[in-house]
């Protein structure tokens, strides 16, 4: 879902631009094999799982029900049956609440009716609507805008909508930068972040209140708050995405005229004209590092003529280093993987014979617990996995032995999915408690040579600044 909905959302802006190129051509073909996907994985009871699970999650389907509508409303075919029984699913796991119900739960809640009432399956009145208002001291920022936009959809004129307005008015916080949200709290269980949050209020206020100076604020603070071409997570990406392709629409930013420039250090790199006709076009200008100054400030100026429309752009710096040189970088998680012979599980090895097998022991350390962690182990370019061990299910095993240990580690069963691929095994956990874990596997040296061997790395999947990663080194086949 996290695929399909910029994709829709990119289709919906080219569209209302009237503009018809190879990149819409290419994004009807991968929305089109992103619903195919959509529709395998739904289970019987029309929601859908994380992973592909046996039971669904309420959250999870909300998700990829509301993907579906916004899919849809882009202008594409979807499977009326597939979308009702996603949204009966939901209306019939709505969880109930009351006083003491995490708040987790509440914006969990929050999302869901707002996805309901975008399918036109809340009614007016409904008594979850009703009491998450009420309690609305008890939602985060996100859960308010969330509520907000439900009720709109219901009334346009429910004076409860100016509240939750105002309250979100209260709460955002203005730098140079521009203006954003932050939440008192991580919302681990809902995938939130503070940039999440901005991008949701964002679209609240672009729903309900386009003309608000709020929204031009916070579109300069996301825009600013980049990772390189995107932002930090996919949640954070869609959501962000989603609120400026709607600004945008509400801005009529289709016509741009003017002229720009591009200098460092006095000298022009590039210049050009935006218009209609090139509004997909993209500048991309790329200086080697060897000509900037050393010892010197460095000056880059973009510069804009007179004319329609706003000129977006973004610098940032790329390096890379040898993979010998990377040392163990740990932010809230440790990972570290190490090669070993069969015979001997005590001394770690970077060299052997081809055609031997080898254990990969890989350990996780998690200082606190984890969500929905992600775990990629790069494979050298000489070995395979062989491991079959590495499809069987993830049951908790009802015994432990020291032969089980030495063949599959500990914990191996909180990760739910594992992947091998050509050059890596990847591994997913949706819930991670406070420990270390040890995940072993067979590989074999295939071929011979001297190879890199990128270090494995482990992240939070919606809050990636929580990661971290092992050492580079090499290995010898022989």
């Amino acid at each position: 879902t996290s695929r399909i909905l910029p994709n829709v959302i990119t289709k919906r802006i080219l569209d209302e631009a009237g503009v018809v190129n190879e990149l819409s051509t290419n994004l009807d073909a991968q929305v089109s094999d992103a619903l195919q996907r959509i529709y395998a994985y739904q289970l019987y009871d029309g929601g859908w799982n994380w992973w592909k699970g046996p039971e669904s999650d309420p959250y999870m389907t909300a998700y990829v029900v509301y993907g579906l509508l916004e899919t849809q409303r882009s202008g594409y075919a979807v499977s009326d049956v597939v979308l009702m029984n996603g949204l009966n699913y939901l209306k019939n796991n709505l969880p109930y609440l009351n006083n003491n119900a995490p708040d987790w739960e509440r914006n969990r809640q929050a999302f869901i009716l707002y996805v309901l009432a975008e399918g036109g399956e809340l009614l007016p009145g409904a008594p979850e609507l009703n009491y998450l208002y009420k309690n609305n001291d008890r939602l985060s920022l996100y859960g308010k805008a969330y509520l907000a936009q439900a009720i709109h959809l219901l009334d346009s004129e429910d004076e409860r909508i100016d509240s939750l307005l105002s309250g979100l008015q209260a709460g955002a916080t203005i730098s140079a930068s521009g203006m954003h949200w932050e939440e008192e709290y991580r919302d681990h269980y809902n995938w939130n972040s503070d940039t999440r949050t901005t991008a949701i209020v964002l679209n609240t206020y672009v729903q309900i209140d386009p003309e608000n100076p709020i929204t031009a604020s916070a579109v300069r603070w996301l825009m600013i708050n980049r990772e390189g071409n995107h932002w930090a997570s996919t949640q954070d990406t869609t959501w962000t995405l989603i609120a400026l392709v709607n600004w945008l629409s509400q801005q009529g930013e289709f016509n741009p005229q003017y002229n720009f420039a591009i200098g460092l250090n006095g000298n022009t790199l590039s210049e050009g004209k935006t218009d209609p006709q090139n509004l997909t076009e993209v500048t991309q200008v790329k200086i080697e590092l060897e000509k900037m100054l050393k010892d010197e400030t460095n000056f880059l100026v973009i510069s804009r003529g007179n004319g329609d429309g706003n000129l977006y752009y973004t610098a940032f710096l790329n390096a890379t280093m040898n993979v010998q040189e990377v040392e163990p970088v740990e932010q809230g998680i440790f990972v570290m993987r190490e090669y070993f012979a069969l015979d001997d599980e005590e001394t770690p090895v970077t060299s052997a014979e081809m055609g031997d097998l080898l254990r990969a022991r890989l350990t996780v350390v998690a200082p606190s617990a984890l969500y929905y962690l992600a775990v990629d182990d790069p494979l050298p370019a000489g070995f395979e996995a062989v491991d079959s061990t590495l499809q069987t299910d993830t049951a908790v095993p009802s015994t432990i032995t020291i032969a089980g240990l030495k063949e599959r580690g500990w914990g191996w069963w909180y990760f739910n999915n594992v992947q091998i691929q050509d050059e890596k095994i990847s591994f997913a956990a949706n819930y991670l408690p406070a420990g270390t874990y040890v995940y072993t596997y067979l590989v074999r040296a295939s071929n011979r040579g001297t190879f890199n061997v990128l270090p494995p790395s482990a992240f939070e999947f919606y809050f990636p600044d929580v990661s971290g990663h092992g050492a580079g080194s090499t290995f010898v086949v022989r």
